[in-house]
């Protein structure tokens, strides 16, 4: 299928299949599938793409792995390579190969995102990190609150499955009815205390549950003798670092699932977060 002008509308197999076959044409339509490339593109948009890097500030198609497409926001181009950097992303990727094509701008405001690339990322990351704060006070702050948005919550633990009491600590969210709206569990190992398997079911998410769930968790934490609590959140993760932060949590570090691999590893990266629950203990002097 061809467009009037010619230009071929390719799939990502089509991309994947010509990247490594080094036949792709000079330029190719391609629509896009997720909303990795928010707010410039939706899901639907088709774009046109010409092959190679282009160059500083474009958005550019990768080849990850051979087996699938990625985009990103080229900081910096060298010969083949790329810096590349997500669209809604606090890292840096790494200097990338793979790069198939580049997305030519056709809005001012895909220009300008061109002429700043480290700063159009950096402020979409701060607009969905504030936009994410925002919706969590208006859940848990009374002023904020819509009337359905008022649920009577409360929280307590869940019972071990039989044969299996071990130290772990697991809580539910309930509403004023019974029903389960989420869960929270505190697993002890190593000697630390991590806060782990936080979930809100989608229709009670958005009114201050998490919030409670986590500080309830936490609070038990305290009653056991647990001195810190440590938690894992991915970056991209908004609500749920909001729920984090406002709980008490304060960011101590980074992980990425697979460091061998740049662009697998900053679509799993992971904010490592600390709640102290208990002041260490003070040496009595004599």
């Amino acid at each position: 299928m061809k467009t009037a002008a010619a230009t071929p509308i390719l799939t990502e197999a089509d991309v994947i299949a010509g990247a490594r076959a080094r036949s792709l044409p000079p330029a190719w339509q391609m629509a896009v599938r997720d909303g990795s490339l928010r707010p410039l593109h939706w899901p639907g948009d088709l774009l046109t793409i010409a092959r190679g890097p282009g160059r500083r500030g474009t958005i550019v198609c990768v080849v990850a792995g051979d087996r699938r497409i990625a985009w990103r926001r080229a900081l910096d181009v060298r010969g083949g390579e790329a810096l590349m950097r997500g669209e809604i992303a606090p890292f840096t990727d790494g200097w990338c190969g793979g790069v198939a094509g580049h997305v030519q701008a056709r809005s001012v405001l895909e220009h300008v995102a061109e002429r700043f690339p480290r700063g159009w990322t950096g402020a979409g990351w701060s607009a969905a990190w504030t936009i994410a704060r925002l919706r969590s006070l208006r859940a848990s702050a009374p002023p904020f609150r819509r009337r359905k948005d008022v649920i009577a919550f409360s929280t307590r633990p869940i019972p071990p499955p039989p044969g299996e009491p071990g130290r772990d600590l697991s809580l539910g969210l309930y509403t004023g009815d019974g029903a389960m709206a989420g869960s929270v569990q505190l697993a002890y190992r190593g000697g630390q205390s991590w806060l782990t398997k936080l979930e809100i079911r989608r229709a009670w998410r958005g009114r201050g549950g998490g919030l409670m769930l986590v500080k309830a968790l936490l609070a038990a934490a305290a009653a056991s003798g647990i001195r810190c609590v440590r938690s894992y959140v991915a970056a991209r993760n908004f609500p749920s670092l909001s729920v984090h932060e406002r709980a008490g949590f304060v960011r101590t570090g980074r992980w990425w699932r697979d460091p061998r691999d740049v662009l697998r590893a900053s679509e799993y990266q992971l904010l490592e977060l600390e709640a102290v629950v208990q002041p260490r203990p003070e040496t009595e002097s004599s």
